[in-house]
């Protein structure tokens, strides 16, 4: 049941940063975050509604102050309680081949539970938009869960003019072999840059770490930015044309 809310609730919160780009190309105020059940272990302390429905709705606290993740020229970002520390990742099976450069965040609740990102945005010179579609993208998100060890999983896509999106989102058990684990892998592409976001929410089940991993993955969204014009030179070519047009009428 933990799994599912907290599935749920990630679909929604990506999905929903699209619709709300495309309804107005602005960022919108965080959306209300649903109570996550426990998959195990005790009922949290209070479930009246009057006591427990106005903190779900609230944005979390950390998000004025909070650290966003968008290097130079990238279209996305994704903000962090704190900012996120460089790291080097690797291939997990072939190790110190295909590196690439990462950005982290890790919260660790005492011994109980963890959560982990890591995001990484690369910019490109030439239009991406068009070189991936659906199947290239799941079949991505699917390959960057492959490490982990999960035993259900689910992917789903999004696409606007502005930016495509893939998800997966899926359970299994840590590699200790003794924590639930839920996972989750993302692959954002603009027309302009590609981003990529693993996170893992590990350990037993705490308000406290759910909270927070659903809450990073509600500030992953596309930046108020246009979407580039899809031939640059037929504009200057369209200006050109209109300027002379203009100045022909003056020489009249």
């Amino acid at each position: 049941m933990r799994l599912l809310n907290v599935i749920s609730l990630a679909f929604v919160l990506t999905f929903a940063a699209l619709s709300a780009f495309a309804a107005d190309n602005a960022p919108k105020a965080a959306p209300a975050i649903a109570p996550i059940v426990p998959a195990v272990g005790p009922a949290p302390a209070s479930t009246d509604p009057a006591t427990t429905e106005p903190d779900s709705k609230k944005p979390p606290e950390w998000l004025a102050t909070g650290s966003v993740y968008s290097p130079e020229g990238c279209e996305f970002e994704v903000t962090f309680p704190e900012a996120p520390y460089r790291t080097q990742h690797c291939d997990p099976i072939e190790k110190g081949k295909n590196c690439s450069d990462m950005n982290s965040y890790t919260k660790v609740f005492g011994i109980d539970a963890s959560v982990t990102f890591n995001v990484a945005c690369n910019i490109s010179d030439s239009d991406v938009y068009g070189k991936y579609d659906k199947n290239a993208m799941t079949t991505t998100v699917f390959a960057m869960s492959k490490p982990v060890n999960l035993t259900n999983s689910q992917t789903n896509y999004g696409q606007l003019d502005e930016a495509k999106m893939a998800v997966l989102l899926g359970s299994g058990q840590a590699s200790s072999g003794s924590d639930d684990l839920i996972y989750t892998a993302q692959l954002w592409v603009g027309h302009k840059s590609v981003l990529t976001l693993e996170g893992q929410l590990r350990g037993k089940y705490m308000p406290e770490s759910d909270k927070l991993f659903s809450d990073i993955l509600q500030t992953v969204r596309l930046k108020n930015e246009p979407a580039p014009a899809a031939d640059d030179k037929k504009t200057k070519k369209a200006d050109k044309a209109k300027k002379a047009d203009k100045a022909a009428d003056k020489a009249k």
